[in-house]
């Protein structure tokens, strides 16, 4: 990312200040900034400036109940995973008062630029919005299936901002040809470690954040209140769900168990801005919702469904999530960690909500039916109720696919 000296810089860091640094550098680094003018703001304490949600908006002008009037504050509810679980008061006067902050903030200190995470909660969805009012540029940084680097983007919204050689393109087409290591997908023994470091850091951050800095200090942060809804259930999971729940392991079971018809659909890691942020309708949020109804759908159609669990979400997932899913008969549950080029080679049509298993179905030759509209989709392909159609792209289009990819990605 080439930065400008002439411009002031505003870069939001979350509460893992090093985490955060860590997170941009394939973008920008701290040796990027010097000579440049920036300040840094967290809803934690540690930056330049802190964005607090704590106190209660109060009086406010009439500028600010104009902005908040043209707010459609059932879909930022609807995606932000903790306003949802709120009644609707509540929820809403969380958004004022994040309002309030970055009114008076926006107003009080001038920037040109704000650099953020891509958005995935209430506080960065309003930062944004009133950044973007008071003539904030905003680049946004999410995450990549491509190690060492971040994509460009804010909502989801693809973004061109580099020049692709054919080299490239061609060179990552091949590497999704085959098996190959994504970011973000561990092996098993790095996600059982990374579910039981989940679980502590889980534990001790409901006692500290939620039961001493929420309920007795009044503390309203966004993570303070997130973590009361977190499943706390590796233990549980490790001596009853290590591999009960799924039902398919291996390609030998791929062979005896499956239909005639049938669709494959990759969990995602969840809740996360891809699904609360990424899809195209705020009801679609409600990730366990959205897939009951896709099952049903299919089940009616006489398909099976088989789901492979995310493997990062190994051991940290609700039990009661896969009690739901395995109440309907034409459900399947594939284990975590096998390969999905293996799963390809049984199941020819494939069920993608967003992110980026549909880019390596297509380059595959699968057929990709959409439950949401992609960044990365290029229009090619049927919406997941015409699974009876044939939805497949040729090595052109496949190109095109990886060509947009490529061009919304940054890395050094």
């Amino acid at each position: 990312m080439n930065l400008d000296k002439s411009k002031s810089y505003l870069i939001f860091l979350d509460r893992n200040k090093a985490a955060s640094w860590d997170y941009y550098s394939p973008a920008i680094s701290k040796g990027d900034l010097e000579g440049i003018s920036f300040k840094t703001l967290s809803e934690y304490r540690g930056c330049d400036y802190q964005y607090s949600v704590d106190k209660s908006s109060g009086t406010l002008d009439s500028a600010f109940w104009s902005f908040f009037e043209s707010l459609d504050c059932s879909s930022i509810i609807d995606r932000c995973r903790v306003l949802r679980q709120m009644d609707t008061e509540q929820a809403r006067e969380q958004i004022k008062r994040a309002l309030s902050f970055c009114f008076h903030f926006f107003q009080q200190y001038q920037f040109d630029t704000l650099i953020t995470f891509c958005v995935d909660r209430y506080t960065l969805d309003i930062m944004v919005r009133v950044a973007k009012h008071f003539g904030l540029e905003v680049i946004g940084f999410g995450g990549s299936f491509i190690p060492g680097t971040r994509r460009s983007t804010i909502f989801g919204e693809p973004q061109s901002i580099r020049e692709v050689t054919e080299e490239e393109v061609i060179a990552l087409y091949d590497k999704l040809c085959k098996p190959y290591s994504s970011s973000g997908k561990p092996a098993i023994k790095q996600a059982r470690m990374a579910a039981l470091k989940w679980y502590v850091s889980s534990v001790v951050r409901y006692i500290y954040h939620y039961l001493l800095l929420h309920k007795i200090v009044g503390k309203m942060h966004y993570d303070y209140l997130l973590v009361k809804r977190q499943p706390r259930t590796f233990f549980y999971n490790l001596l009853f769900n290590n591999k009960k729940p799924f039902q398919l392991f291996s390609e030998i079971d791929l062979k005896n168990k499956l239909w005639e018809k049938k669709v494959y659909i990759p969990l995602h890691f969840h809740p996360e801005a891809t699904v609360d942020y990424w899809t195209d309708s705020p009801k679609k949020a409600y990730y366990l919702d959205s897939l009951c109804e896709v099952i049903s759908f299919y089940g009616n159609k006489g398909y099976q469904v088989v789901l492979k669990e995310h493997p990062a979400m190994y051991l940290t997932r609700s039990a009661s999530f896969y009690k739901t899913l395995l109440q309907y008969d034409n459900v399947l549950l594939a284990w975590p960690f096998l390969e999905t080029l293996t799963v390809f080679k049984y199941i020819d049509k494939v069920i993608i909500w967003t992110g980026t298993t549909g880019i390596e179905a297509a380059v595959n030759r699968k057929h990709v039916y959409l439950y949401s509209n992609n960044f990365w989709d290029k229009g090619f392909f049927k919406n997941w109720k015409e699974v009876d159609q044939p939805s497949t792209i040729n090595k052109a289009q496949s190109l095109e696919i990886l060509r947009g990819f490529l061009e919304n990605i940054t890395g050094k």
